[in-house]
């Protein structure tokens, strides 16, 4: 992702909301990776391309609504397709089915071995992770995955702060819990 200064931002979302294409194109190319990533992590490689496209096309339609308030764009973003993943679920009715297909993304540390040491320790990590409540899931996945503030994730999960720190906490003890086996 490249570096944007926030006030640059708000003047291609502004730009953008005017009708110029090419400072929505800016945005997309500023947060697709990081919403094709989010969306991998929750849904699987697959479903997650169908996704991001629908998140910008979506984000596209609806960016003359778009208000700045101080919040990163991209927290909106993901607040799209946060949404695309619950709709989905709803239309399936199996929240499990969504998360088959994950793929982790591990930095090798180095040499064949460690890099099979490396996924043989992310799977062992996804595997806890996907045993704690889809609430937990997703906090950790924005706080930790994604690398937003607590402000960024009470704006994409609508809830307050000290909710957000009070989630991340349940989730951690709970990861925690759900890892302790693997020790």
């Amino acid at each position: 992702m490249v570096a944007v200064d926030e006030h640059d931002e708000d003047e291609l979302v502004r730009r953008a909301a005017a009708g110029d294409r090419s400072a929505f194109h800016a945005l997309y190319q500023l947060h697709a990776s990081a919403v094709f990533g989010y969306l991998v992590n929750r849904v699987g490689r697959q479903k997650a391309e169908d996704l991001a496209a629908e998140t910008f096309a979506k984000a596209y339609s609806a960016i003359g609504r778009y208000q700045i308030r101080g919040v990163p764009f991209r927290a909106w973003l993901f607040r799209i397709a946060q949404n695309l993943i619950i709709g989905q679920a709803r239309k399936k009715s199996a929240t499990a089915e969504l998360l088959v297909d994950v793929e982790p993304t591990v930095a090798t540390a180095g040499g064949a071995d460690a890099d099979a040491l490396n996924r043989l320790e992310a799977s062992a990590l996804l595997a806890a992770l996907r045993t704690l409540p889809d609430a937990h899931q997703e906090v950790i996945e924005l706080r930790y995955l994604q690398d937003l503030n607590v402000a960024e994730v009470a704006t994409i999960l609508d809830i307050g702060e000290e909710a957000v720190r009070a989630l991340t906490y349940r989730a951690l003890k709970g990861l925690r819990r759900a890892c302790e086996p693997l020790r």
